[in-house]
């Protein structure tokens, strides 16, 4: 009976415009990376990146080529700043998270930490409904990168 009730649950949680669609995390705590990433998964998201750090951020961005992100403002002493202009040059939408007073950045919304499952799968929806309502599309971000003289890794 448990298991019934698991499945239904699981079920309920899908929502069909997130099912397949890459996701990249920046979070520098590695249990709340976890827990973001479990909570992704029931979604639908397929988390295909995280990273701890700007350089990090920044490589696995370029090769993993997300359809979307969730960055959490500071990583360690950093702010996630010049991740976030990467993904706004390539058209890629994401969520801010916050657990210090973080602030939005780039028009897109904050998550204050610890925030629940539904104000995360409303986020995403609002940042994807947002892209797709303005026809945007993704440019490689690493054909950018390789323009400035950056390394991707790979």
């Amino acid at each position: 009976m448990e298991m019934h009730s698991f499945r239904v649950e699981l079920a309920a949680s899908f929502d069909p415009a997130f099912i397949g669609k890459k996701v990249f995390i920046a979070e520098d705590e590695i249990l709340i990376s976890i827990d973001l990433e479990e909570m992704l998964a029931r979604l639908g998201f397929v988390v295909v990146g995280s990273a701890r750090d700007i350089a990090g951020s920044l490589d696995c961005i370029a090769t993993a080529l997300p359809e979307v992100a969730v960055l959490d403002f500071r990583l360690g002493r950093e702010t996630i700043e010049p991740v976030a202009d990467a993904l706004i040059a390539a058209g890629i939408p994401f969520v801010m998270t916050s657990g210090s007073g973080g602030m939005a950045y780039g028009g897109a919304p904050l998550l204050a930490k610890p925030f629940a499952f539904d104000e995360l799968r409303n986020c995403m929806g609002q940042v994807l409904h947002n892209r797709s309502s303005r026809g945007e599309s993704t440019v490689s971000i690493v054909a950018n990168r390789q323009q400035a003289g950056m390394d991707t890794c790979g």
